[in-house]
């Protein structure tokens, strides 16, 4: 198996940990300018999740990134429980072109950054190494890639925590989307 940092490549798949970014990211004025602020106005401030990835075959088939991102439920620390849980989310290419410059991006909302930022809440989230993330690279359904963007002394860190799914959610169903899409491969809709 691939190591769990530094960089990683099997036969078709490369990704270096230092191409796997936890930052937060503003929404653009297009998006803002008009609307209503929902019941709270969270200052548009997002997370983002970005992997690059490299492959050498002239076309790809299929590869699934799937992310962990560490963090901790602001409701179970203040009943005093144990507060660690994981975020998870999953893309799905298709047809991937031979290249340097692929990535996967996986977003999340300033609610949801300020309830699993924990009691720092979300202005401290993804700060001094306190919220891992783990990338996982399948290549046509094997599991080629394993890889933690911090070096963690329990490399099984992801599965100790509660997993929370579908907090994460993909760039297709960002607001960004429509402005980047021509920067990512055709991703496999779910059914």
């Amino acid at each position: 198996m691939v190591p769990l940092t530094g960089w990683a490549q099997d036969d078709n798949v490369r990704v270096d940990s230092q191409d796997i970014k936890l930052e937060e990211k503003e929404l653009i004025s297009e998006f803002t300018k008009e609307a209503d602020p929902a019941v709270r106005s969270y200052d548009d401030k997002w997370w983002s999740i970005d992997i690059k990835f490299s492959t050498q075959e002239d076309i790809t088939e299929e590869i699934t990134v799937k992310v962990y991102l560490e963090a901790y439920d602001y409701f179970k620390e203040e009943r005093g429980e144990n507060a660690f849980v994981v975020l998870t989310g999953e893309v799905t290419f298709i047809n991937i072109l031979k290249g340097d410059n692929h990535k996967a991006t996986f977003y999340l909302h300033p609610g949801s950054a300020e309830r699993y930022g924990g009691s720092k809440g979300a202005k401290d989230f993804g700060r001094a190494n306190e919220h891992n993330v783990r990338v996982e690279v399948l290549d046509r359904g094997r599991l080629v890639v394993e890889m933690d963007m911090n070096e963690d002394p329990d490399p099984n860190w992801f599965r100790q925590g509660s997993p929370i799914p579908d907090i994460l959610i993909g760039v297709e169903d960002s607001p960004w989307w429509p402005f980047e899409c021509r920067g990512y491969n055709q991703i496999k809709r779910k059914r």
